[in-house]
Protein backbone atom coordinates (compact mmCIF):
# COMPACT_ATOMS: atom_id res chain seq x y z
CA UNK A 1 0.00 0.00 0.00
CA UNK A 2 2.88 2.73 0.90
CA UNK A 3 4.77 2.21 -2.52
CA UNK A 4 1.16 2.85 -4.80
CA UNK A 5 0.68 6.07 -6.39
CA UNK A 6 -2.93 7.56 -5.00
CA UNK A 7 -5.40 8.87 -7.26
CA UNK A 8 -8.66 10.94 -6.95
CA UNK A 9 -11.68 9.28 -7.78
CA UNK A 10 -12.90 11.88 -9.92
CA UNK A 11 -9.63 10.92 -11.66
CA UNK A 12 -9.97 7.15 -11.75
CA UNK A 13 -13.43 7.57 -13.20
CA UNK A 14 -12.03 9.54 -16.03
CA UNK A 15 -9.36 7.23 -16.99
CA UNK A 16 -11.97 4.43 -16.78
CA UNK A 17 -14.28 5.88 -19.39
CA UNK A 18 -11.12 7.77 -21.27
CA UNK A 19 -9.51 4.38 -21.33
CA UNK A 20 -12.38 1.97 -21.76
CA UNK A 21 -15.20 3.97 -23.91
CA UNK A 22 -12.79 4.56 -27.01
CA UNK A 23 -11.71 0.87 -27.25
CA UNK A 24 -15.33 -0.28 -27.16
CA UNK A 25 -16.44 1.88 -30.18
CA UNK A 26 -13.32 1.42 -32.14
CA UNK A 27 -13.57 -2.76 -31.31
CA UNK A 28 -17.31 -2.78 -32.28
CA UNK A 29 -16.76 -2.92 -36.01
CA UNK A 30 -14.28 -5.56 -35.91
CA UNK A 31 -16.76 -7.94 -33.82
CA UNK A 32 -19.78 -7.05 -36.21
CA UNK A 33 -17.31 -8.23 -38.86
CA UNK A 34 -16.99 -11.57 -37.22
CA UNK A 35 -20.73 -12.03 -36.04
CA UNK A 36 -21.90 -11.20 -40.11
CA UNK A 37 -22.24 -15.30 -40.67
CA UNK A 38 -24.61 -14.99 -37.98
CA UNK A 39 -26.83 -12.48 -39.10
CA UNK A 40 -26.24 -9.76 -41.93
CA UNK A 41 -27.56 -7.12 -40.19
CA UNK A 42 -23.63 -6.67 -38.50
CA UNK A 43 -22.73 -5.40 -41.81
CA UNK A 44 -24.43 -2.51 -41.26
CA UNK A 45 -24.46 -2.43 -37.39
CA UNK A 46 -20.51 -2.11 -37.92
CA UNK A 47 -20.89 1.25 -39.37
CA UNK A 48 -23.49 2.40 -36.94
CA UNK A 49 -21.83 4.60 -34.12
CA UNK A 50 -25.17 4.27 -31.80
CA UNK A 51 -24.75 0.66 -32.72
CA UNK A 52 -21.24 0.74 -31.17
CA UNK A 53 -22.07 3.16 -27.94
CA UNK A 54 -24.66 0.92 -27.15
CA UNK A 55 -22.46 -1.91 -27.10
CA UNK A 56 -19.99 0.41 -24.97
CA UNK A 57 -22.57 1.04 -22.52
CA UNK A 58 -23.02 -2.35 -21.76
CA UNK A 59 -19.68 -3.04 -21.45
CA UNK A 60 -18.83 -0.15 -19.17
CA UNK A 61 -22.05 -1.68 -16.99
CA UNK A 62 -20.46 -4.74 -16.56
CA UNK A 63 -17.29 -3.37 -15.68
CA UNK A 64 -18.77 -0.93 -13.18
CA UNK A 65 -20.43 -4.20 -11.20
CA UNK A 66 -17.02 -4.81 -10.10
CA UNK A 67 -16.67 -1.54 -7.85
CA UNK A 68 -18.72 -3.03 -4.80
CA UNK A 69 -16.75 -6.03 -4.80
CA UNK A 70 -13.44 -4.29 -4.81
CA UNK A 71 -14.65 -0.67 -2.87
CA UNK A 72 -16.78 -0.52 0.31
CA UNK A 73 -19.85 0.84 -0.78
CA UNK A 74 -19.71 4.65 -0.40
CA UNK A 75 -16.76 4.73 -2.28
CA UNK A 76 -17.94 2.73 -4.59
CA UNK A 77 -21.52 4.94 -4.88
CA UNK A 78 -19.78 8.12 -5.67
CA UNK A 79 -17.15 6.62 -8.34
CA UNK A 80 -20.07 5.50 -10.03
CA UNK A 81 -21.92 9.07 -10.07
CA UNK A 82 -18.17 10.51 -11.24
CA UNK A 83 -18.55 7.80 -13.95
CA UNK A 84 -21.39 8.98 -14.54
CA UNK A 85 -20.86 12.56 -14.97
CA UNK A 86 -17.81 12.02 -16.97
CA UNK A 87 -20.52 9.97 -19.99
CA UNK A 88 -23.22 12.31 -19.24
CA UNK A 89 -23.45 13.70 -22.64
CA UNK A 90 -22.80 10.89 -25.49
CA UNK A 91 -20.22 11.69 -28.52
CA UNK A 92 -21.97 14.61 -30.58
CA UNK A 93 -21.49 12.08 -33.80
CA UNK A 94 -23.93 9.61 -32.16
CA UNK A 95 -27.35 9.94 -32.75
CA UNK A 96 -29.62 7.85 -29.95
CA UNK A 97 -32.65 6.93 -31.57
CA UNK A 98 -35.84 4.59 -31.09
CA UNK A 99 -35.93 3.91 -34.95
CA UNK A 100 -33.76 1.33 -37.08
CA UNK A 101 -32.83 3.45 -40.33
CA UNK A 102 -35.76 2.18 -42.47
CA UNK A 103 -37.84 3.65 -39.60
CA UNK A 104 -38.41 0.37 -38.28
CA UNK A 105 -38.80 0.73 -34.00
CA UNK A 106 -36.36 -0.65 -31.90
CA UNK A 107 -37.05 -3.44 -29.24
CA UNK A 108 -36.02 -3.35 -25.61
CA UNK A 109 -37.43 -4.36 -22.32
CA UNK A 110 -39.65 -3.04 -20.19
CA UNK A 111 -38.95 -2.62 -16.19
CA UNK A 112 -40.99 -6.26 -15.63
CA UNK A 113 -38.57 -8.03 -18.32
CA UNK A 114 -40.91 -8.01 -21.43
CA UNK A 115 -40.58 -6.50 -24.66
CA UNK A 116 -42.08 -3.45 -25.72
CA UNK A 117 -41.87 -0.35 -27.56
CA UNK A 118 -38.68 2.09 -27.38
CA UNK A 119 -40.76 5.27 -26.47
CA UNK A 120 -37.77 8.16 -26.53
CA UNK A 121 -37.61 10.87 -28.92
CA UNK A 122 -34.82 11.11 -31.00
CA UNK A 123 -35.16 14.95 -30.26
CA UNK A 124 -35.63 14.51 -26.85
CA UNK A 125 -32.60 15.26 -23.92
CA UNK A 126 -30.61 12.41 -23.81
CA UNK A 127 -28.07 13.51 -21.32
CA UNK A 128 -29.46 10.92 -18.85
CA UNK A 129 -29.71 7.72 -21.36
CA UNK A 130 -25.86 6.15 -20.69
CA UNK A 131 -26.87 6.54 -16.90
CA UNK A 132 -30.21 5.06 -17.58
CA UNK A 133 -28.67 2.40 -19.99
CA UNK A 134 -25.93 1.36 -17.82
CA UNK A 135 -28.20 0.88 -14.74
CA UNK A 136 -30.67 -0.92 -16.93
CA UNK A 137 -27.78 -3.23 -18.21
CA UNK A 138 -27.05 -3.68 -14.49
CA UNK A 139 -30.15 -4.72 -13.76
CA UNK A 140 -30.71 -7.45 -16.28
CA UNK A 141 -27.20 -8.98 -15.77
CA UNK A 142 -27.62 -9.30 -11.74
CA UNK A 143 -30.88 -10.76 -13.00
CA UNK A 144 -29.51 -13.01 -15.15
CA UNK A 145 -26.61 -14.42 -12.88
CA UNK A 146 -29.09 -15.13 -10.15
CA UNK A 147 -31.18 -17.14 -12.31
CA UNK A 148 -28.35 -18.83 -13.65
CA UNK A 149 -29.40 -17.89 -17.26
CA UNK A 150 -27.31 -15.67 -19.81
CA UNK A 151 -28.68 -16.52 -22.86
CA UNK A 152 -31.84 -16.18 -22.76
CA UNK A 153 -31.90 -12.86 -20.56
CA UNK A 154 -29.02 -9.99 -19.54
CA UNK A 155 -27.29 -7.38 -20.88
CA UNK A 156 -26.07 -9.15 -24.37
CA UNK A 157 -29.99 -10.40 -24.64
CA UNK A 158 -30.82 -6.62 -24.10
CA UNK A 159 -28.20 -5.27 -26.83
CA UNK A 160 -29.53 -7.49 -28.91
CA UNK A 161 -32.89 -6.36 -28.58
CA UNK A 162 -31.17 -2.30 -28.88
CA UNK A 163 -30.04 -3.53 -31.88
CA UNK A 164 -33.29 -4.67 -33.43
CA UNK A 165 -31.44 -8.84 -33.88
CA UNK A 166 -33.93 -9.67 -31.12
CA UNK A 167 -37.55 -9.22 -32.10
CA UNK A 168 -40.86 -10.84 -30.34
CA UNK A 169 -40.80 -12.75 -34.14
CA UNK A 170 -37.19 -13.71 -33.24
CA UNK A 171 -36.33 -14.17 -29.46
CA UNK A 172 -33.88 -16.89 -28.47
CA UNK A 173 -30.52 -16.74 -30.63
CA UNK A 174 -27.84 -18.07 -28.82
CA UNK A 175 -25.67 -17.80 -31.63
CA UNK A 176 -25.74 -14.55 -31.65
CA UNK A 177 -25.64 -13.56 -27.89
CA UNK A 178 -23.12 -16.26 -27.03
CA UNK A 179 -20.43 -14.55 -28.25
CA UNK A 180 -21.78 -10.91 -27.86
CA UNK A 181 -21.33 -11.83 -24.26
CA UNK A 182 -18.49 -13.26 -24.39
CA UNK A 183 -17.13 -9.95 -26.21
CA UNK A 184 -18.81 -7.58 -23.44
CA UNK A 185 -17.34 -9.66 -20.54
CA UNK A 186 -13.62 -10.13 -21.94
CA UNK A 187 -12.68 -6.74 -23.67
CA UNK A 188 -12.59 -4.67 -20.71
CA UNK A 189 -10.22 -7.69 -18.73
CA UNK A 190 -10.51 -6.63 -15.04
CA UNK A 191 -9.99 -2.67 -15.14
CA UNK A 192 -10.74 -1.84 -11.76
CA UNK A 193 -8.84 -4.31 -9.93
CA UNK A 194 -5.91 -3.43 -12.21
CA UNK A 195 -6.50 -0.43 -11.14
CA UNK A 196 -6.63 -1.16 -7.64
CA UNK A 197 -3.28 -3.11 -7.42
CA UNK A 198 -1.40 0.42 -9.45
CA UNK A 199 -2.80 2.86 -7.31
CA UNK A 200 -4.69 3.61 -3.87
CA UNK A 201 -7.87 5.97 -4.49
CA UNK A 202 -8.77 8.89 -2.34
CA UNK A 203 -11.36 10.60 -1.82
Amino acid sequence: MFGKKSIKEAEAARQFIDELLPSSLQAWPQICEKLVPTDSSFRDLGQDRAAAFEFALALLSIQMRALNNLLPADQAKRIEQHIFAVIRNPPREIIISPLLEDGTPKMTIDEIGFFGDEERNPNADTTDYPEQSIALYRQVFDSALEDGDTLTSGPAVLLGMRLGLITQQRQYRPEIIQPLFQYLTMLGGSWWKECLNQYRITL
